[in-house]
């Protein structure tokens, strides 16, 4: 990948990033802290080493939920690593016998990305806050079709309001170059410079009635397939710090409580507060209070004492 493609596709994975950012902010003030809050649902409410939930202790919506985050940690600290060490000045090719080993080791990065539960839950609740203005609260990870998961919930809703985040995610995500490192079916093809790999589905011959194995073969290019890993890499380290940038500014900013409505109707209220010299989110429990249909929760405001 030479100078110039790696700039331009860090300075597009940027800009798109940070548009669909400003499209969730705009959309849900409340739904956004909450995924800044890592608002997540969990019904093991008794495992308090995994969850920060205070006055809503015994509710499973809860935020400050890090178990993803901490079992995610290494992988990101290693796409950084990596990321770093080949790509920082371009000109990084898949060549000679390093670079034709490197294939391996992108395609194991590529696939931890669309694997991880981290990335995963905060790319389609990014995606939705974007596009429908709603926080999914539970977010379930498909052990199969993922395709269809990442689809439906990432690529689709964008797509229809013109956020440029889905058309990212549809040329960066590929399900059969997933696979074919998951089963270890891919060879690389160092003459023709080529990823070559095969998707195998199990069908009922109509003939004998049994079950056969159907074949299709498949071919990306070393320069196809380091773009598409490249974009995944840096969409996946991006997603992070910019979640985190805003996780900083927040905590350091917010002086109200937001309101949001939780899937079970109920209000909740989510702020700042300092404990031990540190901020950190909080979920406030309002009184069984239910939302109406003409009820505008945007008037609502709590002010905190400072």
């Amino acid at each position: 990948m030479d100078t110039q493609v790696l700039k331009s596709t860090i300075s597009r994975i940027e800009e798109t990033l940070n548009e669909a950012f400003d499209d969730a902010k705009k959309s849900s003030q409340g739904g956004f802290i909450a995924f800044l809050a890592l608002g997540d649902y969990f019904d093991c409410v008794d495992d308090i080493e995994s969850v920060s939930n205070s006055n809503l202790r015994r509710s499973p919506y809860v935020i400050n939920y890090v178990d993803d985050l901490r079992y995610d940690t290494r992988r990101i600290s290693f796409l950084a690593h990596y990321l770093q060490s080949h790509y920082k000045e371009g000109g990084f090719l898949h060549e000679n016998e390093a670079g034709i080993d490197c294939i391996s080791t992108e395609l194991m990065i590529y696939s931890h990305i669309w694997e991880s539960y981290f990335f995963l839950k905060a790319l389609v609740r990014l995606s939705q806050l974007a596009s429908k203005g709603v926080y999914l609260w539970d977010v379930v990870i498909p052990d199969v079709g993922k395709y269809d998961f990442i689809n439906e919930k990432v690529i689709l809703p964008l797509t229809e309001k013109g956020i440029g985040l889905g058309d990212l995610v549809r040329k960066s995500y590929s399900s059969y170059l997933r696979n074919s490192f998951a089963h270890s079916i891919y060879s690389v093809n160092q003459s023709n410079k080529q990823i070559e790999f095969f998707n195998a589905k199990i069908e009922v011959d109509k003939k004998t009635g049994k079950n056969r194995e159907s074949r299709k073969y498949y071919s990306i290019s070393f320069e196809e397939f380091q773009l598409k890993f490249f974009k995944s890499a840096y969409l996946s380290y991006y997603l992070n710090e910019v979640m985190s940038y805003y996780r900083d500014l927040f905590l350091n900013q917010i002086h109200s409580i937001e309101f949001i409505k939780l899937p079970n109707e109920q209000l909740a209220g989510i702020g700042v507060v300092n404990e031990y010299g540190e901020n950190k989110f909080q979920l406030f429990n309002i009184n069984d209070i239910k939302f109406s249909d003409n009820l505008n929760i945007d008037q609502f405001e709590l002010r905190i004492d400072s």
